[in-house]
């Protein structure tokens, strides 16, 4: 069996790990400083469910180049993001749902439109989970959610910079599995068992432990891994 170990330190917040145990706060994409959801968004209140936040992402993208890759375009208009998010982060059942196109621009590739990355990567549903909070220091995640390793975001409306670097090409993005958090007084831990680079194979697990040193920043370790060999091989895998 072989085994592949990706430890990254950190000493400012981790994608992953939440001060406070919310399920949007381990499923929901995270934003540059710059960027931010509407404060007081939209909701939607559910009968013996409570209120569900709404929130609409738009954003386009064009380009134009004087000497393209093969199979590039010189010029193109696209749709990088249409996508409905929907989130509730209170309660004993939580839940995340994000769905919609996009497109993942990437350094040194060829720009493939939102339409065809859409059904080539995450599909119109990139993330979705629900959680099981039976305290407000516990929670149990399972779903869509997004994955321990890299420090790059996935979705354009996330970066400044929406071309993203190599590195994102040699990191997960989106897993699917299940992960469980603790919390407490500035120190939060989480584990996580899932298909990594989105092989629909429970083959690898994360772990994570963060301590929030001021308001302003925290340090951390997190680990994933490989547990057992996996042959996948596919366009987004």
């Amino acid at each position: 069996m072989k085994l592949w170990f990706i430890a990254l330190l950190w000493a400012t917040v981790l994608q992953l790990t939440a001060f406070q145990v919310k399920a949007s706060e381990l499923s929901e994409p995270l934003l540059e400083e710059a960027l931010s959801f509407k404060k007081n968004p939209f909701q939607l209140d559910i009968p013996r469910f409570g209120l569900i936040d709404v929130h609409a992402l738009a954003t386009g993208i064009g380009s134009a180049q004087t000497n393209p890759l093969p199979n590039d375009y010189n010029s193109f208009v696209d749709i990088s993001n249409a996508q409905i998010i929907l989130k509730k982060d209170t309660g004993f059942i939580q839940l995340y749902l994000q769905g919609g196109v996009y497109s993942t621009p990437s350094l040194g590739t060829t720009y493939q439109r939102s339409a065809q990355q859409t059904q080539d990567s995450f599909g119109y549903i990139p993330l979705a989970s629900l959680s099981i909070a039976p305290s407000k220091n516990l929670l149990f995640t399972g779903g869509k959610i997004n994955s321990f390793g890299g420090a790059e975001n996935t979705f354009t409306f996330q970066n400044g910079n929406i071309d993203r670097g190599l590195l994102w090409n040699q990191t997960s993005n989106v897993s699917r599995g299940f992960q469980a958090t603790y919390s407490k007084d500035g120190l939060s831990t989480a584990i996580s068992l899932n298909d990594g680079f989105y092989s629909n194979q429970l083959s690898w697990m994360g772990a994570t432990l963060n301590y929030k040193i001021s308001p302003e920043k925290s340090a951390g370790l997190v680990w994933a891994g490989a547990i057992k060999a996996n042959s996948t091989n596919t366009f987004i895998t």
